[in-house]
């Protein structure tokens, strides 16, 4: 019973799905985290945001966001935050139409992520906080501070509320 070990190529390497940037839900009833992978096509990762529950009966990861084609790359998802009662995830992408990234939010319980938030150079979101029990709309709801580049620097900036 001498088998031969099989030492992964840097391609196989690669092509490992990386998951990371986990969120917990206020609850502690879901996770919300951050799948990448190569497109080998576009020379260049896609990041996508997975969903699963923490009770160990409905422990089944499922995908959240889809990579769509763009004209200069593969459309991204990234950043998941978790809105202070648990009933929106505000995350980071850049879609059809989309000049730059652009901060969005989706119910994680299904349905299409809606565009909150216009800016130049997002490049991460910041802590989030509910400052009152408003209408939800990422500026206000999650009061939450995005951090942007420009000029080769980063800085934080909050977003506005006529955002």
């Amino acid at each position: 019973m001498n088998e031969e070990k099989h030492v992964p190529t840097i391609d196989e390497l690669i092509e490992l799905p990386r998951p990371g940037d986990a969120q917990i839900a206020p609850d502690g009833a879901r996770v919300a985290y951050v799948v990448r992978t190569p497109d080998w096509e576009k020379n260049e990762y896609t990041s996508q945001i997975w969903l699963v529950e923490t009770a160990p009966a409905q422990a089944r990861p499922r995908q959240l966001t889809f990579a769509r084609p763009l004209n200069d790359g593969v459309q991204s998802s990234t950043s998941p935050r978790w809105s202070p009662g648990g009933q929106w995830l505000a995350f980071l992408s850049k879609r059809e139409g989309d000049e730059h990234v652009q901060i969005y939010r989706m119910s994680p319980f299904g349905g299409a992520g809606g565009r909150t938030a216009r800016g130049t150079g997002i490049t991460q979101l910041g802590g989030l906080h509910r400052q009152d029990g408003g209408t939800p709309r990422v500026a206000d709801l999650f009061g939450l501070s995005a951090r942007c580049s420009g000029s080769g620097r980063q800085r934080d900036r909050r977003t506005s509320r006529d955002s």
